[in-house]
């Protein structure tokens, strides 16, 4: 059997068609109509083709140059990817420490026992209905592995700022209160900077008078110079040729 393109019928003028059958004539046009959808799909796959290659060869250079990025990033994994783990103590009975361990380093700290911990996360989440309910369901264990797991949490959060603070471990604390405090840190009262308005105004206007300064003076002052002149209250020294004109 032939393939295709091979096996065309121009051989029979379009015009010379009237002399067929009708079933030879339909079978015609709609070989002429299919072969037409065949060509212009094939052409499609021959220009998709070609933009996989390109792609391909794009695709190459992005490795490279993600490879060289994860060789410069690399040591991020060793200064802030952390390991989270509970543990109970052997010389006190139904007590719980906490250890995060990072690069051949290790913090622990207190966490306290089953009732003091589930009653201290039921006072921090009491506004989160999701984290209670699996505190409920699950356990104090279960949710604090859940959280230190997730890198959109508080806790979470917390930890990575305290090793970039300190990547030794050695200035902070860790327990139960430090990772989930109850009360929030009062922060730093936000300074009040001075507003100089951006042109100015009758109240500096009168000031700068008062500092012995004309208006004809004050039309080359900028906003800012003005308010410098008035912060300082210097006197102006009157000029050579007005005090002589006094």
């Amino acid at each position: 059997m032939k393939i295709i393109t091979e096996r065309q019928f121009d051989f029979i003028p379009q015009n010379k068609w009237k002399i067929l059958s009708k079933k030879d004539q339909d079978n015609l046009r709609d070989y002429r109509r299919t072969y037409g959808h065949y060509t212009r799909n094939e052409n499609k796959i021959t220009e998709l083709e070609k933009q996989l290659k390109k792609l391909n060869e794009k695709k190459k250079t992005y490795v490279h140059r993600l490879m060289k990025s994860n060789r410069e990033l690399d040591h991020l994994r060793n200064d802030f990817r952390f390991n989270w783990s509970v543990s109970k103590l052997k010389n006190r009975p139904n007590y719980y420490n906490c250890y995060i361990g990072r690069k051949g380093r290790s913090k622990s700290g207190s966490l306290g026992n089953p009732k003091d911990i589930t009653e201290h996360l039921q006072k921090y989440y009491k506004r989160d209905k999701s984290k209670l309910d699996l505190l409920e369901k699950k356990g104090w264990k279960f949710l604090l592995g859940k959280e230190m797991g997730d890198t959109s949490s508080k806790v979470y959060n917390l930890i990575i700022d305290m090793i970039s603070e300190d990547n030794t471990l050695n200035s902070f604390r860790i327990n139960r209160n430090t990772l989930f405090p109850l009360v929030k840190k009062k922060s730093k009262p936000k300074s009040k900077g001075v507003s100089i308005p951006i042109m100015i105004t009758n109240k500096m206007r009168m000031s700068l008078s008062t500092l012995g300064y004309s208006r004809d003076e004050m039309k080359h002052l900028t906003p800012i110079e003005s308010h410098e002149i008035i912060n300082k209250g210097v006197p102006k020294k009157p000029s050579v040729e007005r005090s002589r004109s006094q």
